[in-house]
């Protein structure tokens, strides 16, 4: 398609308002002859971000001295981590649909930015997840390590559930609108949803204002301002990694779920991680708490909790990742006669 095509005065204007060209207050910005600049749709300007690979470090590798089965575990977390940096803590940028409905970009061509667009976010998050507990743990910060591991088996479990029901979606094939609307129903909600609402409270001023008088005024939590687009209860996305799981390893059924309850009841305000820094063993009649969590509960909690994490559920988390990769490379397009139109995906 020609870079000159001309935007027409009743044209929707492509900076994504909804009003036309000709009254739309971007316009004395740009010359109607012109089109509109990728760079007016591709958001932060800032430099490549990369997120260095993370090493558990001396105290760990003490841990493991006498333990050849921990240390061979210890190596392969630490090439997962460098793995995942690799592949997902880059800078990426895909068109918005403003832009996109610019080009003339076909259905399909849609579906693979969208597809592209989850696959690229929950892979940066993930690998985030990922290092920070290895991180955490090198620096032997167990509680923050079990808020990152927690983390990351949740959004493994959001990544599995709607790889899953995309992928069954559009081995279906779309036909008809209600199929079109249930496919876009579930990208906005694996991309937007969420319960609070995100811009007036970055946007500050009186929108800010109004969001905290919002709160203010709801009697309880269910009455508080919510996003339009509503996420799915983690409990959802738990269980979806149990079953992907259990699919994956058939002797291991249960194992998601336990590691679930382990790493919430350490990151529970009530119950917390205080069992890290207790005496091992305890001197009888005295409560006695170290500064650092004891080195016999940190070589437990690297081997029951962190590594069948980080090695066995990190391999439904690669699954999940590259099923939504292969989705948007696998996508066609079919004419009214039935003829197949390939549409390779972007080099």
């Amino acid at each position: 398609m020609s870079s000159k095509r001309r935007l027409e005065r009743s044209s929707p204007c492509p900076c994504g308002s909804g009003k036309r060209w000709a009254l739309c207050s971007c316009r004395d910005a740009k010359s109607a002859s012109s089109p509109p600049r990728f760079e007016d749709f591709l958001g932060s300007k800032q430099g490549p971000i990369g997120l260095p690979a993370p090493k558990f470090g001396d105290f760990v590798w003490d841990l493991a001295r006498d333990d050849e089965r921990l240390r061979a575990n210890i190596e392969k977390i630490e090439t997962i981590a460098a793995s995942f940096s690799a592949l997902y803590c880059i800078p990426s940028s895909i068109p918005e649909p403003s832009l996109r409905n610019w080009l003339d970009a076909k259905l399909i061509h849609h579906l693979m930015a969208e597809t592209a667009a989850i696959q690229m976010a929950y892979g940066r998050r993930l690998a985030t997840m990922y290092c920070d507990a290895v991180d955490s743990i090198g620096r032997r910060r167990l509680h923050l390590a079990s808020l990152a591991l927690r983390a990351f088996l949740e959004l493994t479990g959001a990544a599995t559930f709607f790889a899953r029901r995309l992928r069954s979606l559009l081995v279906a094939g779309i036909s008809t609108q209600d199929q079109l609307d249930e496919v876009g129903e579930l990208i906005r909600i694996a991309l937007l949803g969420g319960r609070f609402d995100w811009l007036p409270f970055f946007a500050g001023g009186a929108q800010f204002d109004r969001l905290l008088e919002q709160y203010a005024e709801a009697k309880k939590h269910d009455n508080e301002p919510t996003q339009e687009v509503r996420q799915k209860s983690p409990a959802a996305f738990v269980g979806e990694l149990e079953k992907q799981f259990t699919l994956s390893f058939p002797g291991e059924g249960g194992k998601v779920r336990a590691l679930y309850s382990a790493l919430s009841d350490i990151c529970h305000p009530s119950v917390g991680g205080d069992l890290f820094f207790a005496e091992i063993p305890p001197v009888p009649g005295v409560t006695s708490r170290r500064a650092e969590p004891h080195e016999a509960m940190t070589h437990e909690f690297i081997v029951r909790i962190a590594s069948p994490v980080l090695i066995d559920i990190s391999q439904v988390t690669v699954w999940a990742l590259n099923c939504l990769g292969t989705l948007g490379d696998s996508l066609e397009e079919r004419d009214s006669t039935g003829g197949v139109h390939r549409i390779p995906p972007a080099k």
